[in-house]
Parts: structure tokens; C-alpha cells; sequence
């Protein structure tokens, strides 16, 4: 059985996740900030479960954020100059400088 180590932060996961993919189900359209709203949900979730494993979470959502912002831009061929897509960039390589900095000892893992 999984223990979680705070109820708030999987709560708050869980209704990000839960919104997200319910606006994505009834129809409205899909944008990388709903992908970005979901990949900070799953972070929440798995965070508030490895509560001692922060570095590795923040890497692996800077490369999710990162990858999945690439994907969007390939496959709608859109520039790099809307704000949803420089908000996403400028996030992924956030968590992954925080990441590395966090693994290197330089930041808490608190």
C-alpha cells in the first residue's frame, strides 16, 4: 500500500489531473497549458507520495514539459513567440535548472 505523506498536495493533484482531463473530455480544445496543468498534477501526486525524492521529480517534469512542449510545436506548426509556448519552455528548463541544483546539493530537498 502507498503511503502518502501529504493528503493537501495529493488532493490538489488529484483536482488538477481530474479538471483537466474532464475539460478535455467534454470538448473544449486542448492547449499545451492544459498539458502543462496535467504534467503538474502527476507531479503533485507523485510528489506527495516521494516526498524524499524531489530532485529526480523535477527533472523528469522539466523533460516532460520540455518534450511535450517540442511535440506541440511540431505537430500544430506554430512559432516560438506565443505566450503558451514560451510559458512552456520557460517552465521545463525552471524545473530542470531546479532539478540539477536540487541533485547537486546546492538546494534543499524540502
Amino acid at each position: 500500500m502507498v503511503k502518502i505523506r501529504d493528503v493537501g498536495e495529493f488532493a490538489f493533484g488529484l483536482l488538477l489531473v481530474y479538471g483537466t482531463v474532464s475539460i478535455i473530455f467534454f470538448g473544449y480544445s486542448i492547449s499545451i497549458i492544459n498539458i502543462i496543468f496535467l504534467l503538474g498534477g502527476i507531479f503533485l501526486i507523485f510528489e506527495s507520495i516521494l516526498k524524499h525524492k524531489t530532485a529526480i521529480l523535477y527533472l523528469s517534469l522539466g523533460f516532460a514539459i520540455l518534450v511535450s512542449t517540442f511535440i506541440w510545436i511540431i505537430t500544430q506548426k506554430v512559432s516560438l513567440l506565443p505566450l503558451d509556448i514560451l510559458v512552456g519552455i520557460i517552465t521545463g528548463i525552471f524545473f530542470l535548472i531546479w532539478g540539477m541544483l536540487t541533485r547537486l546539493g546546492f538546494l534543499s530537498e524540502k
